[in-house]
């Protein structure tokens, strides 16, 4: 407890599943957040479940794929804070799974417009906001951006993509004393997931059968990594694309 005292950030994408989970635990760390997603729905739920464990939070809606939208982000939460000592890029989308001739033009520029684009313009702001006082950016990208994955070409396209602006960002970022480091989430139990297991609980064994640890990842454990990238515990680490996937990456090339 308390790794975040008198720290402030924000949280994209934090409505529901990983988001929503690593604003809960930011803020039982002691940070102050800025909560943001698309609907403000999510949200709304998002604060109060923090505000009544005595955590302080704040929302912004918020689409990424507007550059608008993200400097107004940025603002309100220097308005409501002061400052940015953090901020975790959550938000993203993916394509509905389909081989690659069949998918559009329109649906590749969608993903690429929020996932590549939203989180460039995070960072650029966030840059802006902390080049005077450094700071800590981390990243939601995916394993799906590391190996080959099919019928998801925008997706695993636009991940790569992060994956590779993290480490610029980091180079850049360095001299500024503002680290940039991503994590890659393997399988987690969202409430999507949970969804699509009550109607095919086969497929959650099967999914775990892939993961070296036996079981899928929780949100939870997604959001632990990313307080620790985000606290001074990680003082020394930039550039870093950390997977949190109980050896499932590895496991499928020792098979």
């Amino acid at each position: 407890m308390n790794l975040l005292n008198g720290k402030c950030g924000l949280v994209t994408g934090a409505g529901s599943g990983i988001g929503r989970a690593s604003a809960i635990t930011l803020a039982k760390e002691g940070a102050k957040v800025m909560f943001s997603d698309i609907l403000e729905s999510g949200i709304i739920e998002t604060v109060k479940i923090i505000e009544e464990s005595g955590g302080i939070a704040q929302y912004c809606s918020c689409d990424i794929s507007k550059e608008e939208d993200v400097k107004k982000l940025i603002d309100a939460t220097i308005s409501s804070f002061g400052k940015i000592d953090f901020a975790h890029n959550n938000a993203g989308i993916s394509n509905n799974p389909s081989p690659l001739t069949n998918i559009s033009n329109e649906e590749f520029d969608k993903v690429m417009k929020v996932d590549v684009y939203g989180t460039y313009y995070c960072i650029k702001h966030e840059f802006l906001a902390m080049k005077k006082t450094g700071g800590s950016i981390v990243n939601t990208v995916s394993e799906t951006g590391m190996t080959s994955v099919g019928n998801l070409l925008p997706y695993a396209t636009a991940k790569a993509g992060v994956i590779n602006m993290t480490r610029a960002a980091a180079m850049e970022g360095g001299p500024l004393g503002i680290r940039v480091n991503s994590i890659s989430p393997g399988t987690t139990m969202t409430p999507t997931l949970e969804s699509y297991f009550q109607m095919l609980p086969e497929q959650e064994l099967i999914m775990a059968s892939g993961v070296p640890m036996g079981r899928l990842c929780k949100p939870e454990e997604q959001a632990d990594a990313v307080v620790f990238l985000i606290s001074d515990k990680a003082s020394m680490i930039t550039g870093l694309n950390l997977s949190i996937d109980g050896g499932a990456l590895e496991g499928q090339f020792s098979k």
